[in-house]
């Protein structure tokens, strides 16, 4: 999956998952809307939705039933951005009132239907003449979601007031041009994620109420911040860096899947600065990301990813597809990476999405979100590793599928290698030939997957014949998927330790989320590899006596945040 463009997407910082933005937080969101009127961000098509009210005749109180449906303009959207065409779309489960135009009072209400229909019950013994009124804002039983401008106004749109004892059905529509499309575009496109976990997973403990906020020309960077529990949706159509997110259905649901990963699951990534072609991003954070990607393409069933920039440019902004290869950008540390491994375990006849690559994996969607919220209280850093152990302890995943799985990771350069155990014990070394100036010895291998336990360590032996007095330089080199060695140098019986090392350099990286350390180290990018790695491990080793040692290698004791729970490298034995 090769972004067709990839300029830099940058995260606000923050100590919990904030996604990418394109500029920082900014004194916006303390302003106050000119719009807001009464808790709403009202929008209707003449200048008053009272014209010619109230009546001086007053009612009688008797029953009325007011009708009518509610649509926002929705922009259609292909591979490379805007198709220039818009569609009719129904507003769903949106809350209706009918509000008495003397007044403001609310007269009765209504939820509406998933085809936009509604149906409210009233009486007004007041005086004569009331509106429609539909709010960007859903209270179901199991979820809660609002759609506001920067002075926390809920959106709506009205209808022109009529006569309720003769009314006519009503017929809404939030419009681009009245600046109330995209936030009904917004909002449907977050309820659309919130069934799409409740279809195929349910909701066993009902979600904590969501905000998406966006303005016209105001809001100015899009993220999911956790602390509130609200999406940011950009919109800076006449910036210098002109983007708009209102309409980008793909971003606005890769928000909201952070928010269910907040949710249901855990989501430890620190955010900060990353490029969408990066191969040696912080484990936790390529997954955070390769997840949200994933859910904004699984609640539609479409793999393309499309990020707009400039509505008025053609083929501006991000574009890639999770069905494509991934090339040069695979890996568990790659958010790309993750997407796509996810996806081809939910396409293919038990995911309700077309698989074009072929690929072996046919897990659907149940699956992939019960490992997902099999991740609440995992004590552990949560990363792809962990998340593949979640999937494998699940008793109602049979090997076909977790072995189809596994092999579409593979494909997709993510090392779920077995690990069947031979070598965990020196009997059991990978045996090595002896380096020669100028050539030295190398063995690929992986930091696996222990097929015996859920989660259990992988030891790796290898025996190689050193020459005496003859100075070596044994190392790990091409780490891939966030993996963090360690080497040992062990005796020719294979049970004394005669040196060892962690990080080639000495560094400890075990609290390196803290602000008095220094950074979490990268991880090796693949397939252009940096050396030496901050994770690699390296020692140099002058034998006493001819013999056949023992190198051991094995995930570091202890490992930075940022690194992944497997992963591949190389041995290399040189002189």
């Amino acid at each position: 999956m090769i972004p067709r463009t990839s300029p830099p997407r940058t995260a606000t910082p923050a100590p919990a998952p904030s996604v990418f933005s394109r500029s920082v937080f900014s004194p916006f969101l303390l302003a106050l809307s000119a719009l807001a009127l009464a808790g709403c961000n009202n929008s209707s098509s003449g200048s008053s939705p009272c014209s010619g009210f109230p009546s001086t005749d007053m009612g009688t109180g008797a029953p009325v039933t007011i009708t009518g449906t509610i649509a926002y303009e929705d922009k259609l959207i292909g591979a490379t951005g805007f198709t220039g065409a818009t569609a009719s779309r129904p507003v769903r489960e949106a809350q209706v009132e009918v509000v008495r135009c003397s007044d403001g009072a609310v007269l009765g209400n209504d939820v509406s239907t998933d085809a936009g229909a509604f149906s409210v019950d009233v009486t007004n013994a007041g005086a004569v003449g009331a509106y429609v009124r539909v709010l960007a804002q859903i209270a179901a039983t199991d979820y809660a979601i609002a759609v506001k401008d920067t002075s926390s106004a809920v959106y709506a749109v009205r209808g022109d007031g009529f006569d309720e004892r003769t009314a006519p059905p009503q017929a809404l529509v939030a419009t681009e041009a009245a600046g109330i499309g995209p936030p009904f575009n917004i909002l449907d496109n977050a309820l659309a994620s919130v069934r799409y976990v409740d279809t195929h997973l349910g909701l066993a403990t009902p979600l904590l109420a969501l905000t998406l906020m966006w303005e016209a020309e105001t809001t100015d960077f899009t993220a999911y911040l956790p602390a509130s529990r609200t999406v940011v949706v950009l919109d800076q159509p006449n910036a210098a860096s002109a983007d708009t997110d209102g309409y980008d259905d793909q971003v606005i649901r890769h928000e909201v899947g952070h928010f269910i990963a907040d949710q249901i699951s855990e989501d430890d990534s620190r955010g900060g600065p990353h490029s969408i072609g990066e191969t040696d991003q912080d484990a936790r954070l390529s997954w955070s990301e390769g997840w949200a990607d994933f859910f904004g393409g699984a609640v539609e069933a479409d793999p393309d990813y499309v990020d707009t920039f400039d509505p008025n440019t053609p083929n501006d902004g991000i574009f890639f597809s999770m069905e494509d290869s991934l090339a040069a950008v695979g890996g568990s540390t790659a958010e790309l990476g993750v997407a796509a491994a996810l996806w081809d375990g939910l396409d293919g006849p038990g995911g309700g999405a077309a698989d074009t690559d072929a690929d072996p994996s046919d897990l659907g969607a149940g699956p992939i979100l019960a490992a997902v919220a099999d991740l609440k209280g995992h004590p552990d850093w949560v990363e792809f590793g962990a998340f593949w152990n979640a999937l494998r302890a699940d008793p109602a995943n049979g090997t076909p599928e977790l072995e189809g799985f596994r092999s579409a990771a593979l494909g997709n350069d993510i090392d779920l290698f077995e690990d069947n155990g031979s070598d965990d014990v020196p009997a059991g070394a990978t045996t090595l030939s002896t380096p020669t100036a100028g050539s030295p010895t190398t063995s690929d291998a992986n930091l696996a997957w222990d097929v015996t336990a859920t989660s259990g360590p992988d030891v790796d032996h290898f025996s190689v014949p050193l020459a005496s007095g003859v100075t070596y330089t044994i190392e790990t080199t091409r780490l891939s998927d966030g993996a963090d060695t360690a080497i040992e140098v062990l005796d020719p019986t294979g049970t004394t330790v005669l040196t060892s090392n962690d990080n080639y350099n000495g560094a400890s990286y075990l609290n390196c989320d803290s602000v008095l350390t220094p950074a979490c180290p990268v991880n090796g990018p693949f397939p252009t590899f940096i050396s030496p790695e901050p994770l690699s491990s390296s020692v140099f080793f002058t034998p006493t006596a001819s013999a056949t040692y023992v190198v051991q290698v094995t995930r570091a004791a202890a490992p930075p945040p940022s690194a992944g729970l497997f992963g591949g490298y190389r041995l290399q034995i040189s002189r």
